[in-house]
């Protein structure tokens, strides 16, 4: 006999006294006590706290990770995806682990056993960690792995995870032998909870307290104190939370993401130094095949689960089955655990709501000074004091007045303090939205200084809801537990608590489902609804475009409202609704507006609406809708968006169509049409930047003008449109360069496919919405590449309609293999004219004047031969293939003519070019211009010219050409050039095209004006350079003397300064030329640029190395913008592009690559030269460091 004796006060056995099976008698009048724990036991709840330590240190940080950005002035996150995205993310982990852990139990019970599958879970579990550690360290975010980094770490964390949540809790009973005597088996195998499997006494013990009560030592409530302390024990580790969240904000996320692996380093060496301490149940076999035929036959026998047992299917049906009557019994226990557990899914969606919605929701309040998710920390403190006060003080005071308490009613209850938790926050947020100030829309509005200012409510407030979800949860998880374990079958526990698991994924998917409301202002709309009524003015003019009308829409407060009580209530659930109403006509005055026939539209609307709620009882909302009067197919679906950007007038631009849509003509007998049936047929729209129904009237007949300034275009096309396929060669080196030639595809209904080497950016799955794939291929420039790219096309299954591509090198390559493909190309002949800098001259008129070297000693000959054939300095030097001005050097005498030559034939030595020679041409000293021409069979359909301003290679150098690079410096829109040299330009780049052999497409040509009548000199009183008439005016006519025709788009700057100030986007024009006939109605519409010709001065500026180097500079253009808020308004610098960080290495003027740092669209409404001192004021305030190649 061992000796035992049970504290009288805790009533938790400690000591030896003696102990028997207990009678009936005692059973039912004796208080019941829990017994003694082995010391394994306590090994394998460490266990199970490290792991939840794990947990919480990973997945804390996780909303804000998620859901905001690094330099985030309220709450620092690292991947800024927005409240509902992130809710929607964390919500898809939880649905992932629940979903893993179903096949794990089933693998578990099946076939590794507990030990094992929890020691694997372990092991991914830590490797998931890692990457989630790796991937937050600040250098990997900069490179964009957080994402990519996220998803893997959620992955192997949800696979672990959900191995451990189908093992742990049985594994744990399984943990040594519990007591100091050996059980007594009298009970059904049936009532063995899984944490019980350590805990192998079954029958009811009787002993005497040191203070001679007789007690009954009951398995149930043992189980139960288990539990609670396995519960009470991870809440302890959730505390995690506090040192993670200062980390996470002090620190760095890195740093959270430390804590977890650590963690679970530990708990691996705890189960490797114990072991041989655990018991290890065998494993049972898959029994699943055994359970499916018994319901089978239960179904069969109108879901009789008695039909299934063994003697009634050998008395009804003669046959005998593989399973025993006791099978039966515990499947049918199963089956209750189940069936109670399956209400669980409404009870993980409110409890979920604790690590997203509410952490975002702390974040909107006053925080004095602490993060936003260490407020969740309060649930665990609230669970580590009130899991011994219901454990220790409320259970044993229910059970000394014999009041049963039992897990069903302990679920019960659960559920109703959850009810109360969630009605609690609907206070809050109701509180939150009513208290400035921004109200509905905290930390998104002016006044909280980007963020700094939060609503004012005290987030101390959220604290008592932690405490009442904490009780909801300890009777709620707790009882959960201990039920599905004892009702589980004995060869179905890891399963059953896979289910369990399975219940929290149903509260994921729920949480997914509602996340839509996830954001502000509905955030209370399950509970309350806002009406508030306004007055609608509106006007039609559908006879203002060719193709298209505007309706006018003036929203302002009613004067005089319906009575409150008269106005309907919300109809669907939804948080709002528009409703039409006829004063006339009182209550029967209300109709409800079908805002789902154009969601889009509305939501336009309503969003506006709701600011206005909140602002000055004169404040109003306008709006100008673009409706079509013809019947087609939206040519552009972003047109209205693309066409009406930088409108002073406009505060917002929005698109309602999708790519390629058709659209129905708004009818012509407008008698007796519903204004908001007509808002259905918008296809765009705008509101207009006025703060009172005076000014917005205004402003609504000055857009009348710039709608047909603006889009007098064919943005409705008659012919029919389908999905075209274009195959596009070389992706381009970056997104921030390209965003706008995928966007476009797009928009134009385009389905692109990518051909580029291997582990391009465009191949990373993130970047599927631009492509339909990408197609890993060899795209060296050399003669083999047209016979490569025909083979990928035509092994790529699928049919095209064309093929191009932007990248110089390759670009007669691309054309011969649209030769052999039958697709629309120009020849191939004069792409390689276009490529070749003397092919070029040797079709201008000027050639005698040039000549092509492929060596220096050739240079020497012709110097010889100077008095046959006479230098005239200066001189340009160029490679024949070259770009980016790489090599181009002016010359002042003969020594810099050999080193210029010198260096323009070694750029391409060795390499793949056929042409590894240079041409030496005159230098022209007129006016340098860009020319972009749109042709199409050989006529111009648009022309822009602009002024190139001088670079450092223009003033020349008597010393060295190493220094005196030709890179652009300033690109003014449009060109200041006499309009008889403008007209000079057009027509004589144009012959210059043709003779090249070109007829349609994109053209960007650089050239020089010889014998103008004005040249770049600066203005004192200004300092800029400018175009002034020369001093002595030459007796020979102006020419354009063609420097180079890259046959294809502008680069990325031009090609945005185009858009912005013209409305031609012409990697659109490109790719609809490269589709052939069918696109031609499409190619001359994208070609009309705005009527009234550019919308304000315009220029690229741009900013290059005085020398080489490395980047010592974090981000040059981020810490310019920190500087010079104001120079660098949106007002004043449309687009900005500084790709350059720290450690880059940056080629100066004197070696063969030389490129800029940085470039930005700078724009005036005002003159010249305001645009000039915006430019020079950007290059003085621009500040970066150099520092030696290493």
């Amino acid at each position: 006999m061992v000796m035992n004796q049970v504290d009288a006060e805790k009533g938790v056995l400690n000591g030896p006294i003696s102990q028997r099976n207990a009678t009936e008698e005692e059973i039912l009048n004796c208080r019941h006590v829990p017994d003694q724990l082995h010391a394994a036991v306590w090994i394998a709840l460490l266990v199970g706290a490290a792991e939840r330590f794990a947990f919480y240190c990973i997945t804390a940080p996780w909303q804000n990770y998620l859901q905001n950005n690094r330099d985030d002035n309220a709450n620092p996150g690292a991947l800024g995806l927005g409240q509902v995205t992130a809710t929607n993310v964390y919500n898809g982990y939880y649905l992932f682990a629940a979903l893993a852990s179903t096949p794990i139990g089933v693998l578990s019970d099946a076939k590794l056993g507990r030990f094992r599958t929890l020691t694997m879970s372990l092991m991914i579990y830590i490797f998931g960690s890692f990457a989630m550690l790796f991937t937050s360290l600040p250098p990997a975010l900069d490179h964009g792995a957080g994402v990519t980094g996220i998803t893997i770490a959620m992955i192997f964390i949800g696979i672990g995870v959900g191995g451990i949540k189908a093992t742990v809790n049985a594994f744990i009973g399984e943990f040594g032998k519990v007591g100091r005597f050996k059980m007594v088996s009298s009970w059904p195998r049936s009532l063995t909870p899984p944490l019980g499997d350590q805990y192998e006494n079954t029958s009811f013990q009787v002993m005497m307290t040191g203070k001679g009560e007789k007690v009954v030592v009951d398995r149930t409530l043992t189980m139960q104190y288990i539990y609670n302390i396995f519960y009470w024990e991870t809440n302890v580790a959730a505390l995690a939370v506090i040192p993670t969240t200062f980390l996470e904000r002090y620190v760095g996320f890195w740093m959270s993401y430390l804590l977890g692996p650590i963690a679970l380093c530990i708990a691996i060496g705890l189960l490797f130094f114990y072991r041989n301490s655990f018991v290890k149940h065998p494993v049972a076999g898959n029994i699943l095949p055994k359970a499916v035929k018994a319901l089978s036959c239960a179904v069969k026998n109108k879901f009789k689960l008695e039909a299934a047992d063994p003697a009634y299917q050998l008395e009804h049906f003669n046959k005998t089955v593989s399973w025993s009557s006791e099978f039966i019994v515990e499947l049918r226990s199963g089956l209750m655990a189940c069936q109670v557990l399956t209400v669980f899914g409404v009870f993980y969606l409110c409890f979920n709501q604790l690590s997203n919605n509410l952490v975002s929701q702390a974040g909107q309040m006053d925080l004095h000074g602490i993060p936003n998710d260490l407020i969740r920390t309060f649930n665990g403190i609230a669970c580590v004091i009130c899991g011994p006060i219901i454990q220790k003080g409320l259970y044993p005071l229910l059970g000394k007045y014999h009041i049963s308490f039992g897990p069903i009613a302990r679920i019960t209850a659960a559920f109703i303090i959850m009810s109360v938790a969630m009605a609690y926050a609907t206070v809050i947020q109701k509180l939150i939205y009513s208290s400035g100030p921004c109200y509905e829309y905290p930390l998104e509005c002016a006044a909280s200084k980007d963020g700094m200012i939060h609503n004012s409510v005290n987030v101390w407030i959220q604290v008592p809801l932690y405490f009442i979800l904490a009780v909801a949860e300890i009777l709620g998880f707790v009882s959960a537990l201990e039920y599905s374990y004892s009702k589980a079958p004995k060869e179905m526990k890891a399963i059953i608590q896979a289910f369990t698991q399975l219940m929290s994924g149903l509260g994921a998917a729920l949480g997914i489902a509602i996340s839509p409301a996830a954001k502000n202002p509905q955030l209370v709309w399950m509970y309350t609804t806002l009406a508030k009524c306004f007055q609608l003015q509106w006007s039609l003019n559908t006879h203002l475009l060719p193709n298209g009308g505007t309706i006018d829409l003036l929203f302002k407060r009613a004067p005089n409202p319906p009575p409150a009580h008269e106005i309907p209530s919300p109809i669907g659930g939804e948080s709002i609704n528009l409703f039409k109403y006829l004063p006339d006509q009182g209550s029967h005055g209300f109709g409800r507006v079908a805002a789902e026939k154009a969601p889009e539209v509305f939501a336009f609307i309503t969003q506006a609406l709701q600011t206005l709620v909140k602002a000055s009882s004169d404040a109003c909302s306008a709006f100008k809708l673009l409706v079509p009067t013809v019947d087609g197919y939206i040519s552009r679906s972003d047109a209205v968006v693309m066409r009406m950007k930088g409108s002073i007038l406009v505060d917002e631009a929005r698109s309602f169509t999708s790519p390629l849509q058709q659209v129905q003509a708004v009818p012509k007998d407008l008698q007796c049409v519903d204004i908001f049936d007509l808002c259905s047929s918008a296809i765009g729209g705008v509101r207009v930047r006025a703060s009172n129904p005076k000014d917005a009237q205004l402003q609504l007949q000055q857009l009348e003008a710039e709608f047909i300034n603006r889009l007098s275009f064919d943005w409705i096309s008659s012919i029919p449109l389908s999905v075209k396929r274009l195959a596009f060669v070389q992706g381009r080196a970056d997104a921030e360069s390209s965003i706008e030639m995928w966007e476009a595809a797009r928009v134009l209904g385009i389905t692109l496919v990518i051909f580029d080497a291997e582990g391009h950016w465009l191949q990373d799955p993130k970047w599927s919405d631009y492509r339909e794939a990408f197609v890993p291929t060899d795209i060296t420039p050399d003669e083999k590449l047209p016979e490569r790219l025909i083979s990928a096309i035509r092994n790529y299954g699928k049919p095209f309609h064309g093929i191009m591509t932007v990248s110089d090198s390759r670009l007669a390559a691309v054309a011969r293999a649209a030769e052999k493909l039958g697709l629309t190309t120009n020849p191939a002949e004069a792409y390689d004219i276009a490529g070749d800098k003397f092919l070029t001259r040797k079709l201008e008129p000027s050639i005698s004047e040039s000549f092509e070297c492929t060596s220096v000693e050739q240079v020497h000959e012709r110097i010889a031969n100077a008095e046959t054939q006479p230098l005239r300095f200066p001189l340009l030097v160029k490679p024949c293939t070259g770009w980016g001005s790489e090599c181009v050097s002016r010359v002042e005498n003969e020594a810099m003519l050999i080193e210029a030559v010198e260096k323009a034939c070694s750029r391409h030595q060795g390499s793949v070019f056929k042409s590894i020679g240079c041409v030496v041409e005159p230098y022209i000293s007129g006016p340098e211009f860009d020319a972009n021409f749109v042709l199409l069979h050989g006529e111009i359909v648009f022309c822009e010219i602009a002024d190139d301003y001088p670079s450092r290679g223009d003033s020349g150098s008597t010393d060295s050409a190493a220094n005196c690079d030709f890179l652009e410096t300033q690109v003014v829109s449009a060109t200041q050039l006499p309009a008889k040299e403008q007209a000079i330009v057009r027509e004589e780049i144009h012959a210059s095209i043709l003779r090249q052999g070109f007829k349609s497409g994109v053209f960007h040509c650089e050239g020089r004006v010889r014998d103008s009548a004005v040249e770049f000199r600066t203005n004192p009183s200004t300092g800029h350079m400018e175009l002034v008439p020369v001093g002595t005016r030459s007796l020979q006519r102006p020419s354009a003397y063609l420097i180079e025709n890259n046959a294809r788009t502008p680069g990325y700057m031009v090609s945005s300064l185009a858009r912005l100030t013209y409305g031609i986007d012409y990697f659109a024009i490109q790719m609809l030329r490269a589709l052939g006939p069918e696109e031609i109605a499409r190619f001359k519409a994208m070609a009309t640029p705005f009527r009234n010709g550019g919308q304000y001065y315009s220029m690229v500026q741009y900013i290059s190395p005085e020398r080489s180097g490395v980047l010592l500079t974090e981000d040059p253009g981020k810490e310019m913008v920190e500087r010079s808020p104001e120079l660098m308004n949106r007002d004043n610098v449309a687009v900005s592009w500084s790709p350059m960080r720290k450690g880059d290495k940056i080629n100066g003027p004197e070696t063969n690559e030389v490129a800029w740092i940085s470039r930005y669209i700078v724009t005036s409404r005002e003159s010249l030269s305001h645009l000039l001192d915006l430019g020079a004021e950007i290059v003085r305030e621009f500040k970066y460091e150099l520092g030696p190649f290493i």
